[in-house]
């Protein structure tokens, strides 16, 4: 009889589309080709992403009743919803017993951490996304993520500021903090259609194209970005393409940059697939986030080649460098991004020199294949009850 394999069970609220989807859609696939058994237990609905994820040979587990993010629902039945699927991932621990549960952002931690704690002899792993400033308006989230945090055989963080904010911030035990930058695929052959692109969306050859892509919420920073762009003294055509899902912020910033004159020149594109295809049709980059663990959407654009703006948050400058390969702003300052922009838009030479430097960055450092070798083997140094110390991500300088 063949011996059962290891089952790590990823737990998390949905597969929408999202940074920290889209980063599991990128290495969970790859482990189960490695031959593991890696499962997603989704605690609230199954998201546009998970037809790709089946299709890719990743097993999920779906709660009895998905929520309907078009009509949620009133407080009481919300509560019933999160009782019941609370029970049936209880169940599913006691009865499947996986060998490690790993839980990805902060709601599938508070629900998912005290079952694993409760439920079976799993080794448990929390993954932090994200800065923690979702605790100053959620109160209960502070101390309950300090008691699980000691509760954990293992925290990750997906960059240095994130790890150093659990460390001293929350009192997370150093030994046990790690950190596993995100990947991007480095080695794919680079996206050609750019060209189509801009004549799908009406924008000509010569046109400047600067490109953001994060769903569409307020700390995301695209108001910021279009007071910059309503000030800059841009000496071309341009045009700023919005890539992301509209979470509520939309028609605010539809209103602003008709206050500001540019609605013509801006184009909301909602989730947009592949962002590869849209950085070929880019010249410029701009992520102008409040907060930000380590984004996916700028390690794209690095391996794009193109001329990066980004502000002075979370992992920003542990990939980008100001003036080496890219531009490092303040946060919350549409003066800065302006003249940043400026710079940028009326210099090429300097947009090819940083984006040349970007695209060099990413290939050497934030390979996915790397990303998916230090997941797998950290769970394999949980399961064979080996120290932490064994896994270079557990040895981080300056942690505290």
């Amino acid at each position: 009889m063949a011996q059962k394999k290891d089952m790590v069970l990823t737990v998390i609220g949905s597969l929408e589309r999202g940074g920290c989807e889209t980063h599991l859609l990128q290495v969970l696939p790859e482990l189960v080709q490695k031959g593991h058994d890696v499962r997603v237990f989704i605690l609230a609905f199954s998201g546009s992403l998970a037809p790709e994820f089946e299709a890719r040979g990743v097993k999920l587990i779906r709660p009895w009743f998905e929520l309907n993010i078009e009509k949620p629902p009133v407080a009481p039945i919300r509560l019933l919803r999160h009782l019941t699927t609370a029970v049936q991932l209880a169940l599913y621990c006691v009865t499947k017993q996986p060998t490690i549960m790993h839980f990805f952002l902060p709601a599938s931690y508070w629900l998912g951490g005290p079952i694993g704690l409760l439920t079976c002899r799993a080794k448990r792993i929390m993954s932090r996304r994200s800065l923690n400033h979702y605790m100053n308006s959620r109160r209960f989230s502070r101390p309950l993520e300090m008691f699980l945090h000691r509760r954990m055989h293992a925290l990750l963080g997906n960059s240095a500021a994130v790890v150093r904010q659990l460390v001293k911030d929350e009192d997370a035990p150093s030994r046990q903090v790690g950190l596993i930058y995100n990947g991007v695929d480095a080695s794919r052959v680079p996206d050609n259609t750019g060209m189509d692109l801009r004549r799908e969306l009406g924008i000509s050859d010569d046109t400047l194209v600067l490109t953001t892509v994060a769903n569409l919420i307020p700390y995301k920073g695209h108001m910021d970005l279009l007071e910059a762009l309503g000030q800059a003294q841009i000496r071309r055509s341009w045009c700023l393409l919005l890539a992301g899902r509209d979470d509520g912020h939309g028609a605010a910033l539809e209103k602003r940059a008709a206050d500001l004159g540019i609605l013509d020149r801006v184009k909301f594109l909602g989730s947009f697939s592949p962002v590869s295809r849209l950085l070929a049709a880019s010249d410029i980059f701009v992520l102008p986030s409040h907060e930000e663990g380590f984004s996916n959407a700028l390690l794209e654009a690095m391996v794009a080649s193109v001329g990066i703006i980004a502000t002075d948050v979370g992992g920003n400058t542990e990939a980008v460098e100001d003036g080496v390969n890219g531009l490092i702003v303040p946060s919350r300052n549409p003066v800065s991004l302006s003249a940043a922009i400026e710079k940028l838009a009326n210099d090429a030479d300097l947009r090819q020199m940083l984006g040349s430097a970007a695209g060099d960055k990413a290939r050497s450092s934030y390979s996915i294949e790397t990303c998916v070798e230090q997941y797998e083997l950290l769970y394999r140094i949980l399961m064979d009850k080996q120290p932490l110390s064994h896994h270079p991500a557990f040895n981080i300088i300056e942690k505290a």
